[in-house]
């Protein structure tokens, strides 16, 4: 999608540009764009070329968006089969100049059996419907 229609759908949506991930000295790393604090999050990794946005993720973060970085640098550096497929796409993508970004939201918390509970597990669920097709996620 273009950056307007991308604009419009994360405004839309709340979610907020939260890091980019880079590739330097062959290490992954998350830099905050803009430091999202608390817990329950769902997330979005954005693929962007020259005036193309696409959503190759949905994640959430049922602590803080740190500690799920950190989580996702340990995948990516070997310590996980899926995260190794990831780090070979993100490669593969930066190669050809594309640049990767997370966007973010806080989870909003429900009600359930009297029990305040944040949503994060659903948004991803939904999420991950509604952006289906080019996803890394298995779906």
């Amino acid at each position: 999608m273009n950056s307007t229609t991308f604009t419009k759908l994360m405004r839309h949506y709340q979610f907020q540009s939260a890091a980019e991930i880079v590739l330097s000295a062959d290490r992954f790393q998350f830099i905050d764009t803009q430091p999202l604090s608390g817990c329950g999050f769902v997330y979005l990794w954005v693929e962007v070329g020259s005036d193309d946005f696409t959503i190759v993720y949905v994640g959430k973060a049922g602590n803080t968006l740190k500690q799920r970085y950190r989580e996702h640098r340990n995948g990516l550096h070997g310590g996980s089969g899926s995260g190794r497929k990831n780090a070979a796409l993100f490669k593969a993508g930066m190669a050809n100049g594309k640049r990767y970004f997370v966007y973010a939201r806080k989870s909003p918390e429900v009600i359930l059996h009297d029990q305040c509970v944040p949503s994060e597990v659903l948004e991803e669920l939904a999420f991950m419907q509604k952006f289906k097709g080019a996803l890394w996620n298995r779906t």
